[in-house]
């Protein structure tokens, strides 16, 4: 596993935070926003801003197990935030 990356995420936008993953894991660093999360094939385009695809990031974060290769996607709702993530 390599060592842990704080990534920003910009207030209601999906922002990818991880390529290519099966496993990891993702904690929220800054809890003044609610966080989404969705994943997508590698390659295939951004969740859609409806939201039919996102589930809610639980605190304090979210392990990723997946069988192929996908891109993290997390959505902060009405604050900037901030995410650690850990492949």
């Amino acid at each position: 596993m390599a060592s842990p990356v704080k990534i920003s995420c910009t207030k209601d936008t999906w922002v990818k935070v991880a390529t290519a993953v099966r496993s990891g894991n993702v904690w929220i660093s800054k809890p003044l926003a609610i966080y989404s999360q969705s994943y997508v094939a590698t390659g295939a385009a951004a969740p859609p801003d409806d939201m039919s695809t996102a589930c809610p990031l639980p605190e304090p974060g979210l392990p990723i197990s997946v069988d192929a290769p996908s891109d993290i996607y997390v959505y902060a709702h009405g604050y900037d935030g901030e995410v650690i993530v850990a492949l």
